[in-house]
């Protein structure tokens, strides 16, 4: 149940931009989708989004609880005053660079590639392992948590007994990205595969939501929810399998760019699209998306809430993503990106999430591909204290 900003931010590339002032910011947060409250209790969470969040950089919601990581690295949070240990952020932390949350627990990235959690503290799954470092990507999920370090390894905590935290496949190293739900667990590969482990239901009884379909390639993102997986693949298209599904495309999605379920113990989807818009799967699905929502940049939540975060007129929109490439080793491969602003745009390459030196236009060019840089390309795009990124294009290198 991954509820990071699957549209990710970049927080030290804008850090390091000096981009980070907050009379610059004007980003915009909004909320649905909050599944009950108490008798006299405050306005709903989804109404009572705090103000002044114009300098939020990333968005993730639990159980009646949303959260929002402003670019001072602290994380602010509202909702359901009936839950103070989901909602009690740390006081230390002040170094946020990414946030998700499970059903009732949190996790931070901290800026030094450490993590910290809070919340419901069953099976240890706020507690990160010791000496747990280099870590450049979270998710959590009801009962445990993953953290994917920067070599390319996943780590886990909390609930084991499906096999969710004990399970981790042995020889995964080339892990791009990572996604958890209640009792399994995935990862992105480099190669654009996706693997499963946990799901154990008894030894002769495993979920259907861990069995990938075979052939599933050129994926650039993943989500999981409790019954069902989406990944998303490098066409904007999306392909869905888990209980009850006959495992194939989702007819009539296209063009998307990130990707999130949007129901707690449901399977809908709820994506981003290429022109700032949002794509909720089953159409007409309960609850309902606010009307007229545009320029989105990032999506968050489990759908209890959804949370969305939307530029400002001075902040970044990518208008075309990096097209993915079959090349032959030793042929030379560029990728693009373009973007529209009201202010300066910055760029800043990645390879399989880890910063590339010196990448810093519109467009990357290699001169010579060979195949220990295949893998995942994308271009984070800053402008006004907001760091933005595109959808992965993946690099794949055939032997001459």
């Amino acid at each position: 149940m991954r509820t990071r900003n699957l549209l990710r931010r970049t927080f030290w590339s804008a850090l390091a931009f000096g981009l980070l002032g907050p009379s610059a910011l004007a980003s915009t947060v909004v909320a649905w989708g909050e599944s009950s409250r108490p008798a006299g209790s405050p306005p709903s969470m989804t109404a009572n989004v705090p103000d002044g969040l114009i300098d939020a950089i990333a968005v993730a919601g639990a159980t009646d609880v949303g959260f929002a990581l402003r670019a001072n690295g602290s994380v602010v949070s509202w909702g359901n005053p009936l839950l103070p240990a989901l909602r009690d952020v740390p006081p230390d932390l002040t170094d946020a660079a990414d946030l998700c949350s499970g059903t009732r627990h949190v996790l931070a990235l901290r800026r030094n590639g450490t993590t910290i959690g809070w919340g419901e503290d069953r099976y240890g799954k706020t507690e990160p392992p010791p000496l747990l470092n280099r870590v450049m990507a979270i998710a959590a999920s009801d009962s445990h948590s993953l953290a994917l370090r920067r070599n390319g390894t996943v780590v886990a905590w909390g609930e084991y007994t499906s096999g969710q935290r004990t399970a981790v496949p042995d020889g995964l190293n080339d892990a791009v990205a990572i996604a958890s739900a209640a009792n399994y667990s995935l990862a992105l590969r480099r190669d654009g595969s996706v693997i499963a482990w946990g799901g154990v239901i008894n030894p002769s009884n495993i979920s259907a939501t861990v069995k990938v379909p075979p052939g599933l390639s050129n994926v650039v993102a993943i989500a999981a929810s409790f019954f069902e997986v989406f990944a998303l693949r490098d066409d904007g298209t999306v392909v869905n399998w888990g209980s009850g599904v006959t495992p194939g495309p989702i007819p009539g999605i296209t063009n998307l760019v990130a990707i999130a379920f949007a129901g707690q113990a449901s399977s809908d989807l709820l994506g981003l699209a290429e022109n700032g818009t949002l794509v909720r799967w089953p159409a007409g699905s309960q609850p309902a998306m606010p009307a007229g929502l545009s320029n989105v940049v990032a999506i968050g939540g489990i759908g209890v809430p959804s949370v969305a975060l939307m530029r400002g007129p001075d902040e970044p929109l990518l208008t075309r993503h990096p097209e993915s490439r079959i090349i032959t080793a030793g042929t030379p491969v560029s990728f693009r990106v373009e973007a529209t602003a009201g202010q300066p745009l910055r760029y800043q390459w990645q390879i399989n999430g880890v910063e590339l030196r010196g990448a810093t236009n519109d467009t990357l060019n290699i001169k010579a591909a060979w195949p220990g840089q295949a893998g995942h390309y994308r271009a984070v795009v800053s402008a006004a204290g907001l760091s933005v990124t595109s959808r992965a294009a993946l690099l794949k290198v055939a032997a001459p």
